[in-house]
């Protein structure tokens, strides 16, 4: 899914129904998250995106779900503009180049069959 208040560029959410740690991680479950990133990253090479982060949340806790979050960075192009911009040091608000819709847009599709 898309954020709907991104914390950074083209920024995507994963959530594993029914999983709360990284150990309890079924192989299939495996298998699902890596096809999905590998979609994430064609998709990110797509919007001309050569980079990115990703965190892996997780509690030990009863009815928390694994999710993950993943920000794309900025390319090193012509009139390239740093990821670490003042929005987000003194403001705490993210500068992205796609909207989350346009983002849910460019998805559409892509993960359904996992």
């Amino acid at each position: 899914m898309t954020s709907f208040a991104p914390l950074g560029p083209a920024e995507l959410r994963a959530f594993v129904h029914g999983v709360g740690t990284l150990e309890r991680l079924a192989d299939a479950d495996i298998a699902e998250l890596a096809a999905g990133l590998v979609m994430a990253f064609r998709l990110y090479d797509e919007l001309g995106f050569s980079s990115f982060n990703l965190a892996m949340y997780g509690a030990p806790t009863p009815g928390y779900q694994l999710n993950l979050r993943l920000v794309a960075r900025s390319s090193l192009t012509p009139y390239y503009r740093s990821d670490a911009t003042h929005l987000e040091r003194l403001h705490w608000e993210a500068a992205v180049d796609i909207s989350p819709e346009a983002l849910a847009r460019q998805c559409a599709g892509r993960f359904a069959n996992l």
